[in-house]
C-alpha cells in the first residue's frame, strides 16, 4: 500500500523531491563587509520571501534556482554589491530594493539569472536603485523572451552601463509606469545592450552615449524614438513622446531626415534586430529635473541632472537672474559627483512666485575640452495665493479664504 501511494505521489510530482521542495531566498547582507557577491557568509537564507528568520549558511552563495535580494542601509549609500571581474554569479531571480530600502549592485563579472530577471527598484516606493556594468562585464538575462531587466518600478532607478554585454529576454525603464516625479534612466555609456520585448514608461528614458541598443522590437523602438503611426482606426495619426534621447538627454533621432539627427538607426529586416546608437559622445550636462521652463515646482526641490560617468565634479550656476548664471557672475558651487545615482545640487527653500535659472559645466579630469559648459535652465515656484475658491481666476476671494483658514487654524 506504501508503495502504492508513493507511485501516486510521482505520477502527481514529477518526484518525491518535487514534492517537498523549500525554495530559498537569499537576502545579501555584506556580513564579511567585503561587499562582494561571491564571499560565503555575506548572504543570509529564508524559506519565504518575507525574510523574518534568516540562517546565515558560511559556505553558501546563490545557485541559479534561488531568488536574491540585495538592499543597502541607509548609512551605505554610497557602496554596492559587488560581481567582481573573473567571477560567475548565478540566481533564479535578483530584486534589487525592497519595500523600504535601496539598492546598489555593480557587475564587473559574469551574471547568469533564471526566467525572472534582474529587476531594480520594482519594489522599493520610496528609496532610488542603482546599476553600474563596466567593461568586460556580462549580463545573461535571458533564459526566455520574459526574463527581464527592469529598470525602475516604484523607486527611481539609475542603470549606468559603462562597458561590457547584457543579454535581455526583454527590457523596462520605469517598469509600473505610475511614478510620477521619480526619474527612471538607462544611461548607455559604452557595450551592447540587447534584447526582445521593450518598453519605457512615462518617467522613464534611456540615454544613448557611446553605447549600443539592439531589439527585436522594432514597432517599440521606433515608437520611443518618437516616430508617429497610425491609431489602429487608420485615420488618426499618433505622435508618441520622446523616451530614447541620446548625449545625456540632449540629442533626437530626426524623424524628418535621419541623417540629421543625434542617433543612428540600423534596421537589420533579415536579422530581425533593430540597432540604435549615439553618432557621437557628448559630456555636456542634459535631461535637468525640474523640466526646463517648469511652473509650479516646489520651493524645496533638489535639482538633478543627467552627465557622462567620466564627469568627476560639477561646476553649478544657481540664481534669478538668466543673464548673470549664463555668464557665471553668480557664485559657483561644486558639486562631487556621487558613487551612484543622478547628480544634485540642493538650493534650500526658495521663495514662492519667482523664476530661477541654473546652468552647470561639467569637470572632465585630463580632458582639455573641459569644462563642458551646460546650457541656462529655468524654473518657476509656485504662486502665493492659488484658486481656492475653484472658479478658474486667483482674486481677492482666494486671499480671503487663505486668511479664514489661516485665522481658524491659528
Amino acid at each position: 500500500m506504501k508503495s502504492l501511494c508513493l507511485l501516486l505521489l510521482i505520477c502527481l510530482f514529477g518526484t518525491v523531491s518535487k514534492a517537498v521542495d523549500v525554495h530559498h531566498y537569499y537576502d545579501f547582507t555584506n556580513t564579511h563587509a567585503d561587499w562582494l557577491w561571491t564571499t560565503a557568509g555575506n548572504w543570509h537564507i529564508a524559506t519565504s520571501d518575507v525574510i523574518n528568520f534568516p540562517v546565515t549558511d558560511p559556505n553558501a552563495v546563490p545557485a541559479i534556482d534561488e531568488d536574491v535580494v540585495v538592499m543597502n542601509n541607509p548609512a551605505d549609500q554610497n557602496y554596492s554589491c559587488v560581481i567582481p571581474a573573473g567571477a560567475s554569479a548565478t540566481a533564479h531571480m535578483v530584486w534589487v530594493g525592497g519595500p523600504a530600502a535601496f539598492g546598489n549592485m555593480t557587475i564587473n563579472g559574469h551574471l547568469t539569472t533564471g526566467e525572472h530577471g534582474l529587476r531594480f527598484g520594482l519594489r522599493a516606493p520610496t528609496e532610488g536603485c542603482n546599476l553600474v556594468v563596466n567593461a568586460g562585464a556580462v549580463a545573461d538575462i535571458n533564459e526566455n523572451a520574459s526574463t527581464e531587466l527592469t529598470i525602475g518600478g516604484l523607486a527611481p532607478s539609475i542603470m549606468i552601463m559603462k562597458g561590457g554585454v547584457v543579454n535581455a529576454g526583454s527590457f523596462y525603464v520605469d517598469r509600473m509606469g505610475n511614478n510620477t516625479g521619480k526619474v527612471c534612466v538607462a544611461q548607455l555609456e559604452g557595450g551592447t545592450l540587447t534584447c526582445g520585448p521593450m518598453a519605457v514608461g512615462p518617467t522613464g528614458q534611456i540615454d544613448l552615449n557611446g553605447g549600443t541598443l539592439v531589439s527585436t522590437d522594432s514597432v517599440s523602438i521606433y515608437r520611443e524614438l518618437g516616430v508617429p503611426y497610425l491609431a489602429d482606426d487608420g485615420t488618426t495619426m499618433i505622435y508618441p513622446p520622446v523616451r530614447i534621447k541620446a548625449n545625456n538627454g540632449t540629442g533626437f533621432y530626426d524623424v524628418n531626415n535621419p541623417s540629421n539627427g543625434a542617433i543612428e538607426l540600423v534596421d537589420d529586416f533579415f536579422a530581425g534586430t533593430i540597432t540604435v546608437r549615439a553618432k557621437s559622445v557628448v559630456k555636456k550636462a542634459g535631461s535637468p529635473s525640474p523640466a526646463n521652463g517648469a511652473t509650479g515646482v516646489s520651493a524645496n526641490s533638489n535639482l538633478r541632472w543627467l552627465y557622462h560617468s567620466s564627469a568627476t565634479s560639477h561646476n553649478v550656476y544657481f540664481g534669478t537672474s538668466a543673464s548673470e548664471v549664463a555668464d557665471a557672475t553668480v557664485p559657483t558651487v561644486t558639486i562631487s559627483s556621487p558613487n551612484f545615482g543622478l547628480a544634485q545640487y540642493i538650493p534650500g527653500g526658495l521663495p514662492l512666485e519667482r523664476t530661477y535659472y541654473w546652468r552647470v559645466d561639467e569637470v572632465v579630469p585630463g580632458d582639455l575640452n573641459s569644462p563642458y559648459k551646460g546650457d541656462v535652465w529655468s524654473f518657476t515656484t509656485p504662486d502665493a495665493v492659488y484658486d481656492l475658491t475653484g472658479n478658474g481666476v486667483v482674486n481677492y476671494d482666494d486671499l480671503a479664504k487663505f486668511l479664514s483658514h489661516w485665522l481658524q487654524s491659528n
